[in-house]
């Protein structure tokens, strides 16, 4: 080989290692000591066990959460995207292997016939880094589709328990119009008699309608809303809407729950897998650099071939004619440069993009555990607003409804103060419905997988 082209080669490959052979290091970020919120329900421990759904003690809830994390069809696409990124791991490792493959031919033409056997193997030496930065590719896209099965569920359970409790306060809240709306319906057969004896007018009368009409709309709403979740559910847990109906209970008392470990931020955004893929698939992102750059050099490979030549099939076992050949080879594609610059410069914004989308899901993860802690807080003192709420409502009803008994009140003091009560019934069940969710966001922003 020429002095001059061994020098070049030489240069070449020291240029090359410089610029292909950087390692990744995955980008640092400051997080505050502790959250925010700070209250006697949210402990600044250590997370505690996955199975967070177990603390409602609710033996039909656990149920379904498990046929969740069976069943969900989220879950079954985020599997196979974990067992295509491991395909793909697979195949790349291939690429460090010799490659080849047997020939069989056996050729007509006007002048001759001939049967020829052959062997070829090629072996690409990856002193550039290529191959190695493919690798390093595919271990991160699998990092990646890991964590983003762990995300999705950690969202799985967490919508299921939070559409259950939806769904049983809806239920509660059916259970509760309904009676008001029997005691309107007595309320205005009542009237209708007072009218009769001219001790109400019919201006009572078409307003104790109004409200009854007002209470049976109010009811469809709500039994609408309770088949919706009811499908919700059946999604989440792979079943067919319409035809599953999830087990009767009601709700109509608060948690009464032990405090909840959420850890402290840098914990936090370790755990949390959106965070966990959004750094893999910068990782992979960076590789793909690596792959481009390298294309700016030379692929050196060893191979061979071994061939035998006759003139039929059963001459190449007798007496065929041979040929071979091994040694390197060297490939470059000197007049793609230009577009393998190109190409790095997009892997390079990309990169850039991957790097902000990182940061950009740590904000967030640190957003979303912020307000699911702050939400908690303002939901465990609702809790006592109003129960105090219901209570000073049903004794004002009470009292007012005596009055109204004895004729020392007019009718619309009676039905304001069970207007009044009514709105305090719902904003309790509502209140506890709140409560849950809020308990369950809190375990979702805190992003422990649940398997």
């Amino acid at each position: 080989m020429p002095r001059n082209l061994v020098i070049a080669l030489s240069m070449l490959f020291t240029a090359a290692c410089a610029s292909v052979g950087g390692t990744y290091t995955p980008p640092a970020v400051d997080a505050a000591p502790s959250f925010a919120t700070q209250t006697a329900e949210l402990q600044p421990e250590p997370v505690e066990a996955s199975n967070w759904w177990t603390r409602f003690e609710d033996p039909s809830l656990t149920h379904l959460v498990e046929a969740a994390l069976r069943q969900n069809l989220d879950l079954r696409e985020a599997v196979t995207r974990v067992e295509a990124a491991r395909a793909i791991r697979s195949e790349v490792r291939q690429a460090h292997l010799p490659a080849g493959g047997v020939t069989l031919a056996n050729t007509h033409t006007n002048e001759a016939r001939t049967a020829s056997a052959s062997i070829d193997v090629g072996w690409e030496l990856d002193l550039f880094g290529r191959i190695r930065s493919m690798q390093r590719g595919a271990e991160a896209g699998i990092g990646a589709a890991e964590a983003l099965l762990s995300q999705t569920r950690v969202v799985i359970a967490a919508d299921v328990v939070r559409t259950y409790f939806l769904l049983r306060g809806a239920e509660s809240g059916i259970a509760l119009r309904e009676r008001y709306r029997a005691g309107q319906l007595e309320l205005v057969k009542l009237i209708e008699i007072r009218v009769a004896e001219g001790a109400d007018d019919q201006a009572d009368l078409a307003r104790a309608r109004t409200v009854l009409a007002e209470d049976m709309l109010a009811l469809a709403n709500e039994q609408h809303n309770v088949r919706v979740l009811r499908n919700a559910l059946a999604v989440l847990i792979g079943a067919t809407p319409g035809q599953w109906q999830p087990p009767a209970a009601s709700m109509t008392a608060g948690l009464s729950l032990r405090p909840i470990a959420i850890g402290d931020p840098a914990a936090l955004l370790q755990r949390r897998p959106d965070v966990r893929a959004a750094e893999r698939l910068l990782a992979a992102q960076t590789a793909d650099i690596g792959v481009a750059t390298a294309d700016l050099f030379p692929r050196l490979s060893a191979g061979g071939f071994f061939g035998l030549l006759a003139g039929t099939f059963g001459d190449l076992a007798r007496d065929p004619g041979h040929s071979w050949s091994i040694g390197p080879s060297l490939t470059w594609g000197i007049f793609d440069l230009a577009r393998v610059r190109a190409q790095i410069r997009r892997e390079r914004a990309e990169a850039e993009g991957a790097l902000a989308v990182y940061e950009r899901t740590v904000l967030r993860a640190l957003e979303d555990a912020e307000n699911a802690f702050s939400a908690f807080a303002a939901a465990q003192e609702s809790l006592a607003a109003t129960d105090l709420q219901l209570r000073n409502a049903r004794t004002a009803a009470e009292l007012i409804e005596l009055r109204y008994d004895e004729g020392a009140t007019a009718y619309f003091d009676l039905l304001d103060a069970r207007r009044a009560a009514l709105r305090a019934e719902i904003a309790r069940i509502d209140t506890i419905a709140t409560h849950r969710t809020a308990t369950v966001d809190v375990f979702r922003a805190l992003g422990t997988d649940p398997q």
